[in-house]
């Protein structure tokens, strides 16, 4: 009994060893990369399902930037990505910007403190107001790269989809697992940083700012193509994003 105890703990001791490599390989990288080729994925995998998805998505999405996994990834990808696009379509972000500039009073009104609400908002705002007075996506890049700046952007889009979940909780709670409020969801799932997103918060944050996300995905789902959804419903996707399990990057075409 003694030696399996302590085979155990060694098995942990190892485990938790090799996770702590893991996340110190991971923190190295940028949080957002250069552009690359898509083909670059298909020396990730010897799975004939994933190798099969490859060959119908590298010729689509040619080029991607890859993100930092850091639970963040999606409102990281997304912020970055939607800035990029902002820089060459002025007409979207003349239509975004006021939607964005009304938010604060919204965030204060479902329950977000002020004080630190505005470091979030002020910081978001000036970004946008930048990118209309010189459009640059280096200048987005070094937005998202630089881990102060890029921490505060992403916790003014976490806080953007928790208030548009609260404001139609009876657009979400049905699809709630375990029968969790709203408010218990957003406390769990969306306000906390390094918590991953997943369909319902995609669609409340592009809801909020009238955004399309086209999200496709490469798992182990039956076919040779990669699903494609574009969330929420209606909306023309301005937002391409990659999902691999527990993690998305951004795509080009």
């Amino acid at each position: 009994f003694l030696k399996m105890a302590s085979s155990a703990a060694v098995d942990d001791r190892d485990i938790m060893d090799q996770m702590e490599s893991i996340r110190k390989e991971e923190e190295s990288k940028p949080l957002v990369g250069q552009p690359e080729p898509t083909e670059g994925l298909v020396s990730e995998y010897e799975d004939e399902i994933f190798l099969a998805k490859l060959k119908t998505l590298c010729p689509k999405y040619r080029t991607m930037r890859r993100t930092r996994r850091d639970g963040n990834c999606f409102y990281r990808a997304f912020g970055f990505a939607y800035l990029e696009h902002l820089c060459s379509h002025p007409d979207e972000l003349d239509r975004v910007l006021p939607i964005v500039k009304g938010s604060l009073e919204t965030l204060i009104g479902v329950g977000y403190p002020a004080m630190t609400t505005e470091d979030f908002y002020e910081t978001f705002v000036e970004q946008l107001e930048s990118i209309k007075s010189e459009p640059s996506v280096e200048s987005v890049h070094k937005t998202f790269t630089d881990p102060y700046i890029s921490e505060l952007m992403v916790v003014f889009l976490r806080i953007l989809t928790s208030a548009q979940m609260k404001l139609h909780p009876a657009d979400f709670e049905p699809f709630i697992e375990g029968g969790k409020t709203v408010a218990a969801f957003c406390a769990r799932e969306v306000d906390p940083m390094a918590v991953e997103a997943d369909h319902l918060q995609i669609k409340a944050l592009g809801e909020f700012l009238g955004v399309g996300v086209e999200v496709t995905y490469l798992d182990r789902s039956s076919g040779e193509v990669a699903n494609t959804h574009v969330i929420p419903d209606g909306l023309a996707p301005r937002v391409h994003l990659l999902y691999r399990p527990g993690h998305y990057d951004i795509l080009y075409t």
